[in-house]
Order: structure tokens, then C-alpha cells, then sequence
């Protein structure tokens, strides 16, 4: 599993959005786009980690092949369709097993959110 910043997830949804094609719903346009949006991602975060970021991508899912190939066979189910482009990232994020931390102690308010509490104990007055 790779840990990347939760704030950067939406900032690769938009990249992707940016590049998605209407006109090209099939899974080698997605896979571009989901590319494209990745190289913009490994620009915004560590640098140790952005300079091998799909590297290390592939390695967190034990991928047996290079992730710019698995990506269309990946996106096939969808084909048909009219993915979004966040989607598109749930389909990377099991792929590669990325797991979005959110920063500053917000982890403990956004499982609330996942589990359907409100992430507090409940206050007795």
C-alpha cells in the first residue's frame, strides 16, 4: 500500500477531468488522462516520491506489468460508459492500493464520515 496526501486527490481528479476526451469513451483515452493527471501529481508532491511516483505505484500493487499498460485492461469494464474522472481514480486507487491520508488530524473526522458517525463521541449534557 502507498500513503498519498488526501488534499492532492482532488487536484488529480481535476487533471484528469482537464483531459478526458467525450468524444473518446474508451479505456486508452482514460488511461491517457489518468497519465497525464499523474505526471501533474508527481509535480506537486515529494520530490523523493514524485520523481518515481508511478514507480512506486506499481510496486505498492504488485503489479506484474508496467501500470501505463494495465490501466486500459483495467478501465475495460467501463467501456460503454461515461466514467468520471473520479471513477477513473477509484479504479487506480484499488489497482495500485493508494490509500488518501488526510493531513492534520482530519483522519479521525473523515472515518466518521466513511462509517456514517460523525467521527465524535457522543456528548451527554
Amino acid at each position: 500500500m502507498i500513503e498519498l496526501p488526501g488534499s492532492l486527490r482532488e487536484f488529480l481528479i481535476e487533471h484528469i477531468e482537464e483531459q478526458l476526451d467525450p468524444d473518446e469513451g474508451a479505456p486508452s483515452n482514460w488511461s491517457s488522462a489518468v497519465c497525464v493527471g499523474l505526471d501533474a501529481l508527481a509535480e506537486e508532491i515529494d520530490q523523493e516520491l514524485g520523481e518515481n511516483l508511478v514507480s512506486h505505484l506499481e510496486q505498492s500493487g504488485e503489479l506484474e506489468g508496467k501500470l501505463v499498460e494495465l490501466l486500459p485492461e483495467a478501465f475495460s469494464d467501463l467501456e460503454g460508459s461515461d466514467p468520471t474522472a473520479d471513477e477513473l481514480v477509484g479504479i487506480l486507487d484499488k489497482l495500485c492500493e493508494i490509500a488518501w491520508v488526510n493531513e492534520e488530524g482530519d483522519d479521525e473526522i473523515a472515518r466518521g464520515f466513511m462509517d456514517g458517525s460523525d467521527g465524535y463521541e457522543d456528548d451527554e449534557y
